[in-house]
């Protein structure tokens, strides 16, 4: 095989990689897990999953860039990506950008649990791999749960997490 057939089959396959992955995020936008609770935990589970992929192949930098467009953008509602660092400070997020580089450290949700907190044990394994909170839904304007895994970004403080509201009725 000449050198130019060598790059032109790698170039192809990185586009059929790119291709087959945006093709799982968007079947996974336009899955809905309505009220059904561990349905909802595989969505998450899974975006968790395909963002980490994201990362690990492309970095922390170029993955954010990519995470603010379709197929990954999503309105604040739906599957959505966040990050929050060690220190409190939200450094991403797809769904309320204005939230980006505000102190949340002392923020919790409508039961009093604090979320960046259980965001940061989730990612470090000292809690729970995906927890759940509860929040105004941006939408419908009532308390909604939902639920949240988190992963550390390697040679950082910070944690991406991959969330979502259960669907209204």
């Amino acid at each position: 095989m000449t050198i130019r057939k060598t790059v032109l089959a790698v170039m192809l396959a990185g586009l059929a990689s790119v291709a087959a992955r945006a093709n799982t995020i968007e079947a996974l936008y336009q899955s809905s897990a309505g009220n059904d609770m561990g349905k909802l935990r595989q969505q998450v589970e899974e975006l968790a999953q395909l963002a980490k992929a994201e990362i690990d192949a492309h970095g922390i930098e170029a993955a954010k860039t990519v995470f603010r467009n379709a197929p990954w953008r999503r309105d604040a509602n739906g599957l959505h990506l966040w990050g929050v660092s060690s220190t409190g400070i939200a450094w991403f997020d797809a769904g309320h950008p204005e939230l980006e580089r505000l102190v949340v450290s002392e923020m919790s949700d409508l039961n009093g649990l604090s979320w960046p907190q259980l965001a940061l044990a989730s990612a470090n394994g000292s809690g729970e791999k995906t927890f759940e909170i509860t929040f105004p839904h941006p939408v419908l304007k009532r308390a909604a749960k939902s639920l949240h895994q988190c992963f550390p970004i390697k040679d950082s403080d910070r944690v991406l997490c991959a969330g979502a509201y259960m669907d209204s009725e």
